[in-house]
């Protein structure tokens, strides 16, 4: 294996774990940090100034917790449904 091919394995071995591009993962990382850093924002205020964005950090910690949830949950159907098809085409393979 060439050095290119080792570098652009670093690069893509995590995306594709996801059934991501590297692009849409760049994206995706992208938006969850500005998201972190509103809410880090808001908590920085909401410190100073009690009565501002009372709710508005833990609702985006809340949001980005159930999107990682949902993902991880989306994954974990998707490999069932592959082993599921593998053992399906194992079996019609055993039985023709």
């Amino acid at each position: 294996m060439n050095m290119c091919t080792k570098v652009k394995n670093l690069f893509l071995k995590h995306p594709h774990s996801k059934n991501m591009t590297y692009v849409s993962h760049l994206f995706r990382a992208w938006g969850m940090t500005f998201l972190f850093v509103k809410a880090v924002f808001y908590s920085f205020i909401h410190g100073l100034f009690p009565f501002l964005f009372e709710h508005d950090s833990s609702d985006i910690v809340l949001y980005l917790y159930y999107d990682i949830l949902n993902q991880q949950i989306n994954e974990l159907y998707k490999q069932e449904r592959d082993i599921k098809n593998e053992s399906e085409q194992e079996d019609h393979i055993k039985n023709n």
